[in-house]
């Protein structure tokens, strides 16, 4: 367990880093939200491929360049593509479409190109080995071989506690060539109230 020796004050660096950019996009992406656009996405094409569920009406919205930290390049404003998001996970009360896009990106993913393509905060996982270092019913420890990459899973009270990259082992079995832009992942500090699986 000497790697949470390691982890843990670059960590508290990033996370510290990460809240402020976060909160910064509380003020940011209101207005840039103004000025999002559609643009071309081969996704659905791609997804559908692959045989897998799309929303048909899935458009991806991006923010102008001037918020690039707080846009969403994959999934742009409208969440996932097979609209998980935008019908079953959004809150009831957001009654219009531009709340919803606002609530995607300010506080569901918020600052997502930040935590994913900032290097330290994302990880590409092509050619990359995830290794477990700890494990147990209560918890998961993992890292990325010969990387500095973490990601610890805890079970806390009746949640989960969340802390670092989103790397798993079932990643090391992904053929990415199909979809290069999942292979990157982001960083993530959260609690979330559900004891959901540690794999």
């Amino acid at each position: 367990m000497r790697d949470l020796f390691y982890v843990t004050p670059l960590w508290v660096v990033l996370l510290v880093l990460r809240q402020v950019v976060a909160l910064a996009g509380l003020l940011v992406t209101p207005v840039a939200l103004l000025f999002a656009r559609e643009v071309e996405s081969q996704r659905p094409q791609m997804e559908r491929a692959l045989g897998k569920l799309v929303w048909e009406d899935w458009k991806l919205i991006r923010l102008p360049a001037w918020a690039w930290p707080w846009d969403n390049l994959r999934d742009g404003a409208m969440g996932d593509i097979r609209g998980l998001y935008w019908f079953e996970q959004a809150p009831k009360w957001l009654k219009t479409d531009y709340l919803k896009q606002l609530w995607w990106l300010a506080w569901r993913n918020p600052c997502n190109n930040f935590s994913r393509f900032i290097p330290l905060l994302g990880v590409n996982l092509v050619n990359k080995e995830v290794v477990t270092l700890a494990s147990s019913d209560a918890y998961r420890f993992y890292k990325v071989k010969r990387h500095p990459y973490w990601n610890l899973h805890l079970r806390l009270f009746n949640g989960t506690l969340k802390l670092g990259h989103k790397i798993f082992p079932k990643h090391n079995l992904t053929d990415w060539s199909r979809d290069p832009q999942k292979a990157i992942k982001g960083i993530t500090f959260r609690y979330d109230l559900s004891l959901d699986t540690l794999s």
